[in-house]
C-alpha cells in the first residue's frame, strides 16, 4: 500500500464573514507521496465526491467540531451526481512523484448545501477542523504510462489493488465571527 503524508493549513484562523469574499480563508491540503516512487491516483472517483488531491476539494471531507458547543458540524456528504464510470481520461487523474508536494486549496465560503458545512458554522463559535479519511484508486504508474497514449482507459482495464488512503491526524482552529 502507498505511504502518503498529508499536512493541514489555514491561511488565517479568522473567518470573518462581513469580509469581502476575496479575504475569506483558504484551507490548504499538502500531499506528499512518501512511496512508490509514483503514484497515478484518480480524483474523482464512481459517483463525483470528489478528493483533496485537486483544488476546489469540496469541505464535506472535513469534520469540524464546534468547541464553543462541545458538537459535531455534521453534513451529509454530497451523493456525488456521476453516473456509474466505463472510462478513464487522463485529466480525471494527478500524477504524484515520491518527495514533491501536490498543494490543494479552497477557500471558506457558503457554498452549496448539499455540499458544504461552512453555512452551518456561527458567528462567535470556535471550530476545530480535521480531514475525513477517503480511500481512492491508484496505481504504481506515471500518468504517461499508465494511458501509454490513448485518451481514455475502459475501467474494466485498469488494474486492481489495495485503494490509497488519504489521512491526517492534523486538527485546525477556526474562529467565525460576523
Amino acid at each position: 500500500e502507498p505511504r502518503v503524508s498529508i499536512t493541514l493549513a489555514l491561511s488565517s484562523n479568522i473567518y470573518r464573514r462581513s469580509d469581502d469574499s476575496a479575504h475569506y480563508p483558504h484551507l490548504i491540503v499538502t500531499t506528499t507521496l512518501e512511496s512508490p516512487h509514483v503514484a497515478t491516483v484518480e480524483l474523482r472517483g464512481e459517483e463525483d465526491s470528489g478528493t483533496i488531491l485537486e483544488s476546489g476539494f469540496r469541505l464535506e471531507h472535513f469534520k469540524f467540531y464546534d468547541l464553543t458547543d462541545s458538537r459535531i458540524v455534521d453534513k451529509t456528504p454530497f451523493p456525488g451526481t456521476c453516473d456509474p464510470r466505463v472510462e478513464l481520461e487522463p485529466r480525471q487523474v494527478v500524477e504524484m512523484i515520491e518527495g514533491e508536494a501536490l498543494k490543494t486549496s479552497q477557500q471558506l465560503e457558503d457554498m452549496n448545501p448539499l455540499a458544504d458545512p461552512v453555512r452551518m458554522l456561527i458567528a462567535g463559535h470556535e471550530y476545530r477542523i480535521t480531514l475525513r479519511p477517503q480511500r481512492v484508486w491508484w496505481v504504481a504508474k506515471s500518468k504517461v504510462d499508465l494511458f501509454g497514449g490513448r485518451a481514455w482507459i475502459p475501467v474494466g482495464d485498469l488494474p486492481d489493488g489495495p485503494l490509497m488512503r488519504l489521512s491526517s491526524g492534523d486538527e485546525l482552529r477556526l474562529k467565525v465571527e460576523e
